[in-house]
């Protein structure tokens, strides 16, 4: 292409638009300067602030730090005192002189639950009755093909064999003898566990009927000794007399102000385990703790309530 030729190009843009978005664009750079100006003041704020977070923050851990430390100076400032109240013959509360009226009644609540523990639950009665209605359901099937049957044979035995009505009963009849063979056979097999089924479900009625009058005294001797630990307790708390070390291990030296009532209940409750299981370790609460085979060396009611007791003695004194 020639100077000449270049000449007669047509250029989409004209010199003027050219001048006029240089102009707009230098316009625009000289904005955008106080505007980068003004995000580098507020990164600095920003700085500024993750700095005085990062202060907050050690200062917290050095509070937390201090206070960790003034709980166990003052935890053992605490115990010091104790021992020089006990040095000094401050009064111990008699929790472990346990007498012979609370063991009888301790006693006397387990046995109830034993003689609960042996009646069925509603899941197992439901399943053994279940398998009762089962049986009864299948026996009715069977006398109504048996009555469907005989009408049949009634029909056949009166009528022609031209008879529209025999020739029909004719033919369905191998389908009665049918049904009647399978319900028949269905009786059988459920006619074994029924029988079985009934006969627990008998000794289980027996044996709430003969445990009714245990399981009754042992709610009412449970009651009564949760009255008296209740009290012996409260006694303790009002003379300020010195709580065991397995009390205290366990629930501290004194109620406290918050979930007063559940610190209570617990406390009895857990004096009501070492009598009933005889647990005299001085400085365990619940004594040892239940070995890999305790379902079967205690047994699931002591291991269930061992594990709920530990819980509640964990949330309280969380």
């Amino acid at each position: 292409m020639s100077w000449d030729d270049a000449e007669d190009v047509q250029y989409p843009y004209s010199p003027q638009t050219f001048r006029d978005d240089i102009d707009e664009l230098s316009a625009m750079l000289r904005g955008l300067a106080p505007r980068v100006a003004g995000m580098d003041g507020r990164l600095a704020d920003a700085e500024k602030t993750v700095l005085r977070v990062d202060r907050r923050s050690l200062e917290v851990e050095t509070s937390h730090r201090d206070l960790v430390a003034a709980i166990r100076r003052l935890t053992s400032r605490v115990e010091w005192l104790e021992r020089n109240v006990r040095l000094r013959g401050g009064v111990d509360a008699p929790l472990d002189d346990v007498p012979a009226r609370l063991r009888t009644l301790a006693r006397t609540a387990e046995q109830g639950r034993e003689a609960a523990d042996r009646g069925l639950d509603d899941n197992a009665r439901r399943a053994l009755r279940q398998a009762v209605d089962a049986h009864a359901s299948a026996v009715h099937d069977l006398v109504a093909h048996r009555r469907a049957g005989l009408s049949a044979c009634l029909v056949l035995a009166s009528s022609d064999l031209d008879d529209p009505e025999h020739r029909s009963t004719a033919a369905d009849f191998p389908i009665l003898m049918e049904r009647l063979d399978e319900t028949r056979a269905h009786v059988r097999a459920l006619a074994g566990p029924a029988v079985q089924a009934a006969q627990a479900l008998a000794d289980d009625e027996r044996a709430q009927r003969d445990g009714a009058t245990v399981v009754r005294e042992g709610d009412e001797a449970w009651h009564e000794l949760q009255s008296q630990l209740h009290e012996r307790l409260k006694s303790a708390l009002d003379t300020g007399a010195l709580l065991p070390e397995w009390f205290v291990d366990a629930l501290g030296p004194v109620k406290p102000l918050h979930d007063s009532e559940r610190w209570t209940e617990t406390a009895a409750d857990l004096m009501a385990y070492r009598i009933t299981y005889d647990v005299e370790d001085p400085n365990r609460s619940l004594g040892p703790p239940p070995g890999p085979d305790a379902a079967h060396s205690w047994g699931e009611r002591r291991l269930a309530w061992h594990r709920r007791l530990s819980a509640e003695i964990h949330e309280l004194v969380r």
